[in-house]
């Protein structure tokens, strides 16, 4: 025990003691959690820039253009004289979405008969398209129906009877959890995960390789003694970087906690045991400090993409289900994100047991490793005594 607490101390003030302070990476979590929710505060994607070409210019054609005009999502910013102009506003990227209302728009509805509008949706960018076509259906939806309920009534039917005759069915929709759909508490409790694993990355992966580079500690100090010992404060430091940044979801960008505290708590203790665990890994195999940092990049850095945060993993097959079942943050960025925003968690003690699995097999691998290495060089230190 005595051992064990003087490399606990001892690492302790090593991550206070240098010129820049190791622990200060721990803050990283919570940087992510302020920029990324600047970024993320709007929630939805509005004021998309449009341009409109009404060859109709009727009374009716203005009359959908205001629909679109009195819609937070959309800004009306250019009036194109040809279906070429239009096309050529899109195609700059000054304009996002396109309206082409026909000669004849007013002519048809007048008749009786169908219209065909004509709309134009730049997909370059994936998030303004989806959130066009969103905002699309309700705009045409709405409109289609206050001029069908007009339609009627000019044939005398009341307006209630009216209303009911064109939009017999109503939906009722209920969005759960997420009632904004807003990215704020979609995409940032996961973000702070990633945070934390850069902030691991940076500060564990030396620690093997440096002891097996320098084989500081002598045979009296068990491979498993140094492991623990000098994981311990990262672990504990990273559990209240965690913790913090868990507030600063809450009070700085509202996002919910529905869960008990204690559920989110033993998640990042165990996320936090799995990902050093996984660190230790890349450590005992680098031959160098600098390998041990640079070689985790290309396993931490696809997080987000491979967890399930971003894309779905119902939707991963293949390699990319396979890799991402290797990644702690798989297995925490999901239950998190459910333990706040819906309270619970179906597969928490699933998610656990994974992640407990994930650090005992990658710490397990890395322990053989470094005891490997430690042996190799404490026969090296010996011969070399020996010739001496």
């Amino acid at each position: 025990m005595r051992k064990f607490l003087e490399i606990v101390c001892y690492e302790h003030h090593a991550l206070w003691r240098r010129p820049f302070p190791a622990a200060l990476f721990f803050l990283t979590p919570l940087l992510f959690c302020i920029f990324f929710g600047m970024i993320y505060k709007e929630n939805t994607v509005r004021h998309i820039p449009m341009v409109i070409y009404d060859q109709d210019q009727s009374n009716l054609s203005r009359s959908l253009i205001k629909v679109y005009h009195d819609s937070e999502r959309f800004d009306i910013k250019y009036y194109a004289d040809t279906q070429e102009e239009m096309s050529k506003l899109l195609s700059d990227d000054k304009a996002q979405v396109g309206l082409g209302i026909p000669v004849n728009f007013s002519e048809q509805i007048k008749s009786g008969r169908s219209a065909d509008i004509i709309l134009l949706l730049n997909s370059s960018n994936n998030i303004f398209a989806n959130s066009a076509l969103v905002s699309i259906q309700e705009n045409n939806r709405t409109f289609s129906v206050g001029l069908a309920q007009k339609l009627v009534e000019g044939a005398g039917v009341l307006p209630n009877e009216a209303l009911h005759m064109v939009y017999p069915v109503h939906i009722g929709v209920r969005l759960l959890n997420n009632p904004t759909t807003g990215y704020t508490s979609f995409m940032l409790p996961g973000i702070v995960l990633n945070g934390l694993q850069i902030a691991l990355l940076v500060t564990v992966t030396p620690l093997l390789s440096a002891l097996c580079r320098r084989n500081i500690y002598g045979p009296d100090y068990s491979s498993f003694l140094l492991m623990t010992a000098k994981a311990l404060p990262y672990w504990f430091l990273g559990l209240i970087s965690y913790a913090v940044s868990l507030a600063g979801l809450t009070y700085l960008w509202a996002v919910p906690i529905r869960a008990q505290i204690w559920k989110l708590l033993l998640l990042g203790g165990f996320f936090i045991f799995a990902v050093i665990g996984v660190l230790y890994l890349f450590s005992a195999m680098s031959p160098d400090e600098t390998l041990a940092v640079q070689l985790p990049l290309l396993y931490i850095m696809p997080g987000l993409l491979f967890s399930g945060l971003s894309w779905p993993l119902l939707s991963m097959r293949g390699f990319s289900k396979w890799f991402s079942s290797t990644m702690p943050i798989t297995y925490a960025g999901d239950c998190i994100r459910d333990l706040m925003l819906a309270g619970y968690c179906p597969d928490f003690a699933y998610n656990l047991k994974m992640l407990l699995t994930v650090g005992f097999t990658a710490g397990t691998i890395a322990w053989c490793i470094f005891t490997l290495r430690r042996y190799i060089s404490d026969k090296i230190t010996q011969k070399m005594r020996y010739k001496q």
